[in-house]
């Protein structure tokens, strides 16, 4: 078991790219940390399409406090789709909101069966249809 760990370090969506790429052609890793990294929209694109869905070994991915919104999550979510490895994720505080939980993750999980830990502390999540997304 590998792990992959950058904590606090400002990556744009050039580095989530390289990373994202890294991650397309590893066998290995099985845990990837990107806490408190500023990841934005754009580096979320490149998470899911070149690690979410064609990686086969990540296990663990850990997006807290980065800066993705709603349209992250709906990026994050259209990965979650494909992926049926990774087993864990955590997105506290990403501000996601209603349609980040409800259109971007809420409709992945209908179709990932492999996810069993989601993490959406400290999100402004209010509102009833957001809430059915805990109850995966």
């Amino acid at each position: 078991m590998l792990k992959l760990i950058f904590l606090v370090k400002k990556i744009g969506y050039k580095e989530a790219r390289v990373i994202a790429r890294f991650l397309e052609q590893n066998n290995s890793i099985t845990e990837l940390n990107l806490f408190d990294n500023e990841i934005r929209f754009f580096g979320a694109i490149y998470i899911i399409s070149l690690s979410l869905e064609k990686n086969h070994t990540l296990r663990k991915l850990k997006l807290a406090y980065n800066k993705l919104g709603g349209n992250g999550a709906v990026s994050i979510g259209l990965g979650l789709k494909e992926n049926k490895t990774l087993k864990e994720l955590d997105f506290s505080s990403k501000n996601i909101g209603a349609k980040g939980a409800a259109i971007g993750l809420g409709e992945a999980l209908k179709q990932n069966g492999s996810l069993k830990e989601l993490g959406l502390e400290c999100n402004k999540i209010v509102n009833q249809r957001t809430c059915m997304v805990v109850w995966f």
